[in-house]
C-alpha cells in the first residue's frame, strides 16, 4: 500500500509515502521488518482517508497541519524498524525518489525505471530547467482546465517535457506515459488539479 499524500500536497517524499516494494528493494527489509512497516503505512492510508472524508473547506488549514503530524509519526515509526546501515541506504533512497518527483517523473515508478547514474546526473544537472519547465506547464493546465478545456489538461499531463524527455530511453518515457494515463488525476509536477 502506497500513500499519496506526496502527490496530494506536494511533499516531499519521504519513508512513509514511499512504497512498500521500493523500500523493501532497497533497504533490503527482513520479513518482520517489511510486515510492521507496511502497516504503519495502512495506518496512515486510514488516518488520511477518515481525515478527508470528515474535512470541511473552512478546516483546511487545521487539517493540513494534522496531516503533517500523522505523516511525521510514520516516518518516526518506520525510522524506528531500521537499522543503521538501512537509515543510510534510505537517505540516498529519499534523494533519488526526490529527483524524480523534482523532475515530474512518478517516484512511485523508480523500480521500473531503472535510471543509470548518468541520468541521475542528466537529472540532477537539468534540474532547474525542468522545474521552469514544470511550473510554465502547470500554469498552462490551469488556464486550460478553468477554461473547460480537458482535454488540453489530459494532453498537458500525459506528455513528458523537452528537459526530461532526451534523458530517458524510449521504453523509460512509454513507462512515464503509460503511467500517467492510468493516473489521469495527478498533475507532472506531483501537484494535484482535483480532475
Amino acid at each position: 500500500m502506497a500513500p499519496m499524500m506526496t502527490a496530494m500536497f506536494g511533499k516531499p517524499v519521504t519513508l512513509a509515502t514511499t512504497p512498500l516494494p521500493v523500500l523493501n528493494s532497497e533497504l533490503k527489509l527482513d520479513a518482520g521488518q517489511k510486515k510492521r512497516i507496511d502497516a504503519i503505512q495502512g495506518k496512515l492510508d486510514k488516518d488520511v482517508a477518515a481525515m478527508s472524508k470528515g474535512a470541511r473547506s473552512s478546516d483546511g488549514l487545521a487539517m493540513f497541519s494534522k496531516m503533517n503530524d500523522i505523516l511525521a509519526q510514520a516516518d518516526k515509526d518506520i525510522d524506528t524498524e531500521l537499522s543503521a546501515e538501512q537509515k543510510a541506504a534510505a537517505e540516498m533512497l529519499l534523494k533519488n525518489l526526490t529527483l524524480l518527483r523534482e523532475s515530474g517523473l512518478p517516484p512511485e515508478l523508480y523500480l521500473e525505471l531503472k535510471l543509470t547514474g548518468d541520468q541521475t546526473k542528466a537529472l540532477t544537472d537539468a534540474l532547474p530547467d525542468i522545474k521552469l519547465e514544470n511550473k510554465e506547464r502547470s500554469r498552462a493546465m490551469m488556464a486550460a482546465g478553468q477554461s473547460g478545456d480537458f482535454k488540453k489538461v489530459q494532453s498537458l499531463m500525459s506528455k513528458l517535457g523537452e528537459k526530461v524527455s532526451p534523458i530517458l530511453t524510449k521504453e523509460q518515457r512509454s513507462l512515464v506515459e503509460s503511467y500517467r494515463k492510468k493516473h489521469p488525476q495527478m498533475a507532472p509536477t506531483g501537484i494535484s488539479l482535483g480532475l
